[in-house]
């Protein structure tokens, strides 16, 4: 009798055993899943990483209370390890000595290739230090390190601190790519802006160039039309001309033997003229230069005028022509049978 009571106080013993093993056992659960929400909660670019560790060292502590807790990270080249986030800050000198007495002792290189929480004695006499990697599927962003007077922490406690991490890890690399993603958007924003902006300034650039076209265009046309206008007059002008000289052939041939060999040199002066005239007529745009031909052509007629009316004189006529100072219009309308 006195047997089966003690194996049934022995049962009681271990089921309140069980009961105060299972209770821990969900207050732990609930505590990794109230960090696990409230770090999914950080899920936002704009959140402060600081404000993400804080939540992420209170989780721990209430798993393991450490005496001082600290975040590093990897620096720009991969090649050092950093501290980023002490707690309390007035430990952070002493974070900053046992970060690199691990480092020196290779106690980081095991964290690494052991992918969970690890304990291991720290460099100030009867302290210990937790090492956990903060690592993704993709890289590795750093290291936590905790230190605490524990020398022993049961693994269940060690494993709820990864996942703790895990989850931290998780939301600080999702931070970390939403943050990216936002750079790349405002930089591709600015380059929209640029291109835009110069596609304007291009659009501009060529409607001016349009108009400064239509511009000269225009003054290109009235160009034109002056030049046209400037050949016609120049065709009356030569056919004025021609008449005259017609004129003044059929006068030559009345005129007595002493003047027919100036005759003949004024008809082959009269030939050149003519020739120097067609080419002028297919050269009307030089118009400075086949006035200049005018010019002296006028006064080659005024001086054939000059030695007519001088010629008649000798024969004892009188001058056909009046004064030429006086006009071609004028001369030719003196002129007499």
């Amino acid at each position: 009798m006195n047997g089966m009571s003690a194996s049934f106080q022995a049962g009681k013993k271990n089921l309140r055993g069980l009961e105060n093993t299972n209770r821990w056992l969900a207050d732990c659960l609930d505590t990794v899943a109230s960090a696990v929400l409230t770090l999914q909660s950080k899920l936002d670019p704009e959140d402060d990483t600081a404000a993400l560790l804080e939540q992420t060292k209170d989780a721990i502590n209430r798993l393991v209370p450490f005496d001082s807790v600290g975040f590093a990270w990897f620096d720009e080249d991969g090649f050092d390890i950093k501290l980023a986030y002490s707690h309390p800050e007035q430990a952070l000198e002493d974070l900053r000595s046992e970060i690199d007495f691990q480092i020196e002792v290779d106690s980081v290189g095991w964290a690494m290739t052991q992918n969970r929480s690890i304990l291991v004695p720290a460099s100030f006499a009867g302290k210990y230090t937790v090492i956990n990697t903060l690592t993704t599927r993709k890289q590795t962003l750093g290291f936590f390190f905790g230190i605490t007077a524990k020398k022993l922490i049961p693994d269940v406690y060690l494993k709820m601190i990864s996942i703790v991490l895990l989850n931290c890890s998780h939301v600080l690399e999702s931070n970390q790519l939403n943050e990216k993603l936002a750079r790349y958007n405002r930089d591709l924003e600015s380059i929209v802006q640029k291109r835009t902006q110069a596609l304007t300034e291009a659009k501009l650039g060529l409607e001016k160039a349009n108009i400064e076209l239509n511009a000269s265009i225009k003054r290109s046309n009235e160009l034109a039309s002056k030049a046209q206008k400037s050949n016609e007059q120049l065709s009356q002008e030569i056919e004025e001309r021609k008449r005259a000289e017609k004129e003044l052939a059929n006068h030559r041939e009345h005129l007595e033997a002493l003047v027919e060999e100036r005759t003949r040199k004024l008809k082959g002066e009269v030939s050149e003229r003519e020739a120097t005239q067609e080419a002028l007529a297919k050269r009307a745009e030089e118009l400075a230069t086949f006035n200049e031909a005018m010019v002296d052509r006028e006064m080659r007629i005024i001086e054939l005028k000059e030695e007519v009316n001088r010629l008649s004189v000798e024969m004892g006529g009188h001058a056909p022509y009046s004064a030429v100072w006086e006009g071609d219009s004028q001369a030719e309308g003196k002129m007499e049978p």
